[in-house]
């Protein structure tokens, strides 16, 4: 019976017979029983390497502890349960990180991120993988270094450069430091980090030179909805390179003064035409409607004047 075969052994402390059973046993449970009480390092390295059944080189690679035959096993077995449980006993992280790298399997490549604490390593894989489980299963790791370590410019590498959206809106989630945030946003080739990151910017200071000067749309009217300065509101409309975000900072301020040095010098037509919705002054408007050169600010200026005057 294999079962009380199996049994049986548990009960013997005799290595020859167990590698006598290990190499020639043809019931699997009881050839693996053998193998699992097998001191023998060169008969268990034998087996792991050359055995042609994947249930016995596993549970070879279970007993051996020399992390260069588990380098090589981990890296040359054809069966990928077997590189995982070879992944288990290794300690040097050059290899690992190859195996996290290369490995042709998902599930391996993620087993030896388990024991990566490379950031640098971590972040690579977390950059590159193809398989999205294994980039995330990556960055975890490194966001579960954040108590311990600076984490910040990995982070922002990873959000910058990562092949993956949703690995890059991961990272940019996890950092709240308007100097990596805007460093993503200065960096990055992929419009939705960048967009993502300005949403998290805090500094009003920053929120401002982005409305001003970012060439995306995006960036810059949902900069501008988060400032409540209105001199930094102000600046945008006098300084601003973009008429839509300048249009849109008009909107929000209150200064005759500057609306009506706005609406009746500034070279856009556009923003003559927003500032001109927000005047008070029926003089300046009327002036307006009779002399600017634009048809539609004229009729805005008239609109406005007869609403008023009311």
């Amino acid at each position: 019976d294999k079962y009380i075969r199996s049994e049986s052994l548990d009960k013997i402390d005799d290595d020859e017979l167990f590698k006598e059973i290990a190499f020639n046993e043809e019931n699997e449970l009881v050839r693996l029983k053998a193998i699992s009480r097998l001191d023998d390092e060169d008969a268990l390295n034998k087996i792991a390497t050359e055995s042609s059944d994947s249930s016995s080189r596993l549970e070879a690679v279970k007993k051996i502890e020399n992390e260069d035959m588990l380098s090589e096993i981990a890296k040359s077995d054809d069966d990928k349960f077997v590189r995982i449980e070879a992944i288990k006993g290794i300690n040097d992280e050059k290899i690992l990180a190859d195996i996290s790298q290369h490995d042709e399997d998902s599930f391996v490549r993620s087993e030896a991120i388990k024991y990566i604490n490379s950031l640098e390593d971590l972040a690579y894989v977390a950059t590159s993988d193809s398989d999205l489980i294994v980039a995330k299963n990556a960055l975890n790791k490194i966001i579960s270094k954040s108590e311990n370590e600076d984490i910040r410019d990995t982070l922002g590498k990873i959000a910058t450069i990562g092949r993956d959206e949703e690995i890059r809106n991961l990272s940019i989630r996890e950092i709240d430091d308007d100097e990596t945030l805007m460093k993503i946003i200065d960096e990055s080739k992929h419009i939705s980090s960048r967009q993502s990151a300005s949403l998290k910017i805090k500094s009003e200071d920053l929120l401002t030179e982005l409305a001003k000067r970012d060439n995306d749309e995006k960036i810059r009217l949902s900069s501008i909805s988060k400032i409540k300065s209105e001199e930094l509101l102000e600046d945008i409309s006098l300084n601003g390179e973009f008429a839509d975000s300048r249009t849109e900072a008009i909107a929000r301020i209150r200064n005759q003064g500057l609306l009506a040095e706005l609406a009746q010098n500034d070279n856009d037509a556009k923003v003559r035409e927003a500032a001109v919705k927000k005047i008070t002054s029926q003089s300046v408007l009327k002036e307006i409607a009779v002399n600017d050169s634009t048809d539609y600010v004229r009729k805005m200026a008239e609109m406005r004047y007869n609403s008023l005057k009311k």
